[in-house]
């Protein structure tokens, strides 16, 4: 694909991307060089943009001779040339505390860069938000679809019957349904929902159940306004994507509508708070995410081979 600059770059490669204009997908850039390219594909996709740090963490003595890189994020990603480090004879206090500066670089450049400005959210890190914001033995209702997957690599179940899953046919519409039972059962317990947008929209009634009961119930609507595990497979299948994308629905008003507390948040938006909201708060609670869904891939190759 010829082109005269970076920001021809990206109006090319943002006229490739239209098909996922509808997908609600995120932007990252890798400063400097890519920000030109992302900032274009961005508006034209009318999607938010973020960056994403990288530094190499260098030999001691020879810094242009690469041992690792680590790459920035709520929790960051470091790799380690272990061919350079054994050689060398680097050892790991060494590596951390190159790491451990060039961390504090990334830091420092990401304030310039952005200020206060969150992460922008994802499948998995909305799964770990939740797993850090959830109240001690909280117990998770999980929907079927393909943020089941990363959801059970993700959550972190302490005592038995921790975690709700439909097993064998993994039906839809299953986690809310679910979760009121748990609270009904045992209300001194705990307990969240996650789901995708059509799992819920198959039971999003149940939630008059959940208020009239007064049921403490935390449900978190994974967002990306597709059936995207049958378009996974249909992609897979080299098949075009059919009858699994539609208009994203706000759940946050339908929840209001229904007499629950509810809150909408967009990518960049920051989920913690929220959620920390959420279970202090008495009776259900309802947080739509919207959520970039073109990880769920790569996720289940990872998973599932």
């Amino acid at each position: 694909m010829p082109f005269h600059d970076r920001t021809d770059a990206g109006r090319k490669l943002a006229q490739a991307l239209a098909k996922y204009k509808d997908q609600r997908p995120i932007v990252f850039a890798l400063p400097r060089g890519g920000i030109p390219v992302a900032a274009e594909v961005a508006a034209a996709l009318e999607a938010p943009l973020d960056l994403i740090l990288v530094r190499k963490i260098g030999v001691p003595f020879q810094p242009e001779l690469a041992m690792g890189a680590v790459v920035d994020g709520k929790e960051p990603i470091t790799v380690r040339n272990e061919d350079v480090i054994r050689s060398i004879g680097i050892t790991k206090e060494e590596f951390q505390s190159i790491c451990d500066r060039e961390l504090a670089e990334i830091e420092r450049r990401r304030k310039r860069y952005l200020g206060d400005r969150p992460h922008p959210e994802i499948a998995g890190t909305v799964v770990e938000a939740l797993g850090r914001a959830a109240p001690a033995g909280c117990r998770l209702a999980v929907d079927a679809g393909a943020h089941m997957f990363s959801t059970l690599a993700l959550w972190r179940a302490d005592r038995a019957f921790g975690v709700l899953k439909s097993n064998g046919l993994s039906t839809m519409g299953f986690a809310l349904p679910a979760a009121i039972a748990s609270a009904l059962q045992e209300p001194g317990r705990p307990v969240a929902a996650i789901t995708g947008d059509g799992g819920l929209m198959m039971c999003l009634a149940e939630l008059t159940t959940a208020v009239e009961r007064r049921c403490r119930v935390v449900v978190v609507v994974v967002n990306d306004a597709a059936l995207s595990l049958i378009d996974i497979k249909q992609q897979r299948q080299q098949r075009k994507s059919r009858g699994v994308r539609y208009p994203a629905v706000d759940f946050a008003g339908a929840a209001r509508a229904l007499g629950c507390r509810a809150w909408r948040l967009d990518a960049g938006d920051a989920l913690t708070p929220v959620l920390g909201d959420a279970f202090k708060g008495d009776g259900p609670a309802l947080i739509n995410v919207a959520i970039d869904p073109s990880g769920y891939g790569d996720q289940l190759v990872a998973i599932r081979g």
